[in-house]
């Protein structure tokens, strides 16, 4: 096996992002779509590539407080448990 079976896909947003509405970009966003399918079907997961909708320091930020959470007492990560939730979707 190669390492590239191991590999997940990556995937830029970038032509769903963009304000032109061209052929190409319309293209672009097929093309887009099919990879999302694929990823979806052949892997069931997949890297989205954002970086063309946000700053890179948002992310550095996110990574902080992944860390931050991780890094708490795992009683204190169980409260957060969404079985402990109202079973409420969406934002607050």
């Amino acid at each position: 096996m190669d390492d590239s079976e191991f590999t997940l896909p990556i995937i830029s947003i970038a032509p769903y992002v963009s304000r032109i509405c061209d052929a190409n970009s319309m293209k672009l966003r097929q093309e887009t779509s099919a990879a999302l399918h694929n990823a979806c079907v052949d892997y069931g997961f997949f890297y989205l590539d954002i970086s063309c909708y946000i700053d890179a320091s948002e992310t550095d930020e996110l990574t902080r407080l992944a860390r931050e959470f991780f890094a708490l007492p795992q009683a204190e990560k169980d409260s957060l448990s969404l079985k402990n939730g109202d079973h409420a979707r969406g934002g607050v």
